[in-house]
């Protein structure tokens, strides 16, 4: 999943700002569901690898949850501003009733598991507590639209990335996707870079060898989109295995003592 690895990629360069995976939202969902198997709180923590956020809740400013409309085929991108106890929903499709208050009700299903998985880290009387159920549904002013239905997606990414900055003026869409394209493979923890700009010039006709040059390189991995997709499974587990973990993450490195 191409949103998972964005996530995953942003981890790494934040250490105030949390990044979690669509699993999380899925997983708040199947345990409001009557019908579905409901998912466990270990199972959970596991799937998501919440234990690099272990008793670092005092240190988060936010948290971006992409989750998705399932009926709709929607993304949408749910913030929870911890300081100022808001949750912010940013729905960039303008829909009905029906579908926003569906939505309204996935994200806060979402808020309820944050309160589970979370409540041991906040049991001390030295901890940060937040009542994540209860902090305000906000739709926020500025909230970039969209009447393209087949960027969802692209947009919770760029809103998970740019939070704070105006990203969606003079919005192109396929300008857009090729630049996530390539700011995924092109990202450092990309240990498939190599074979994907190699498959790239082979179906443009270049040859081996020649995939030193910028220009040339840029221009042939928008082609490696399908590689980058069949490769997901395999480039997820390489970036979870570098992604930061507990009080290995940069930001924590320094520090001496542990709560």
């Amino acid at each position: 999943m191409v949103v998972n690895i964005w996530a995953a990629y942003l981890c790494q360069t934040n250490s105030d700002s949390w990044f979690l995976p669509t699993f999380f939202g899925e997983h708040a969902r199947l345990n409001q569901d009557p019908s579905a198997v409901h998912v466990s709180m270990a199972s959970t923590i596991v799937h998501c690898r919440l234990q690099r956020f272990h008793r670092r809740l005092k240190h988060c400013v936010q948290i971006f949850i992409p989750l998705h409309d399932e009926i709709t085929n929607h993304w949408f991108l749910l913030v929870m501003k911890l300081k100022d106890k808001i949750a912010e929903l940013w729905d960039f499709v303008p829909e009905l009733t029906s579908s926003l208050n569906r939505r309204i009700e996935i994200a806060r299903a979402t808020m309820l598991l944050l309160q589970t998985v979370f409540a041991s880290a906040m049991s001390k009387s030295s901890d940060v507590y937040y009542n994540f159920p209860s902090f305000r549904l906000s739709f926020p002013e500025g909230n970039p639209t969209t009447y393209n239905k087949y960027d969802s997606g692209i947009y919770i990414m760029m809103q998970m990335k740019c939070y704070s900055d105006k990203w969606f003026e003079g919005y192109n869409s396929e300008v857009m996707r090729s630049a996530v394209a390539l700011e995924i493979v092109n990202n450092q923890s990309n240990e498939l870079l190599k074979s994907v700009i190699t498959a790239a010039m082979k179906g443009k006709g270049f040859e081996e060898g020649g995939y030193n040059s910028t220009e040339t390189t840029q221009a042939n991995v928008v082609v490696a989109t399908e590689v980058v997709a069949s490769e997901c499974d395999k480039a997820t587990s390489i970036i979870h295995e570098k992604s930061p973990n507990g009080w290995k993450c940069r930001s924590h490195r320094k520090r001496k003592s542990r709560v």
